[in-house]
Order: structure tokens, then C-alpha cells, then sequence
């Protein structure tokens, strides 16, 4: 028969408390997880967490109808304008990407349609 030692019945009941114990708990200089600043009754509310190489980003879509006031709308156009840099590299970048991403398969299946209709192409690869 196997006895458990002090050290062993201390880890038990450590391992037990963790998981049971809330992380606030656990750790009280950490601060308490933010609510989101809106409500959860929107009709368009998607949550995506991207796995990256440096870590972990996520992608938050809220939609519905607008509820904020005109004068709050426009100091947050002021504030968070959409024509900035680093937007237009993303958008451009991300066009880039999408045009890319359609042509190739539209060029491919033209390609074969052609050739099944009896037109080829000359390969300029071949030496």
C-alpha cells in the first residue's frame, strides 16, 4: 500500500482549491474583467478569436440600429476618423488579397473552358 506523504497531501489539496477557486480570487491584483460597454440585443453580435504567431487577436462585429446621440456621433467621427494610414494600407491590402483570391480560380477555369473548346495557348516555359 502506497502512504501519502505531507507534501503530497498539500499538492492535492492545492490542485482541489485551484479548481475551484474563481481566477479573481486566486489572484486579487488582478483587475475585474471588463463588461462590454454595450448591450447583448443587437441582431448582428460575432465574436472571433484569431490565433496569430505572436499571440492571440480577436475580431469583434457589432451591428444594429444606431442608438447614440448626433452630438456623440460626431465628436467619435472626429475622434476615430475612417480615412486614416494605417486604414488605408489594411483596405488596400486586404483588396489586394480578395482580387487575387477571385481571379486566379476565375483564370483557371476560363483557361480550361478555352481549351476544351479546342483553343490552346502557347506555353512560353518551354525552352
Amino acid at each position: 500500500m502506497n502512504e501519502i506523504g505531507p507534501k503530497q497531501d498539500r499538492a492535492e489539496a492545492d490542485r482541489a482549491e485551484a479548481a475551484t477557486t474563481s481566477p479573481r480570487k486566486a489572484n486579487p491584483n488582478r483587475p475585474e474583467p471588463e463588461q462590454p460597454r454595450w448591450g447583448s440585443d443587437h441582431p448582428v453580435n460575432i465574436r472571433l478569436s484569431v490565433p496569430l504567431i505572436f499571440g492571440r487577436c480577436y475580431v469583434t462585429i457589432v451591428a444594429g440600429s444606431e442608438r447614440r446621440a448626433p452630438e456623440r456621433r460626431k465628436a467619435e467621427h472626429k475622434k476615430h476618423r475612417l480615412l486614416k494610414a494605417g486604414n488605408l494600407v489594411a483596405f488596400t491590402a486586404l483588396g489586394i488579397v480578395c482580387g487575387f483570391a477571385m481571379f486566379f480560380p476565375l483564370k483557371l477555369a476560363m483557361v480550361d473552358h478555352l481549351e476544351s473548346a479546342g483553343i490552346t495557348f502557347p506555353n512560353n516555359c518551354d525552352p
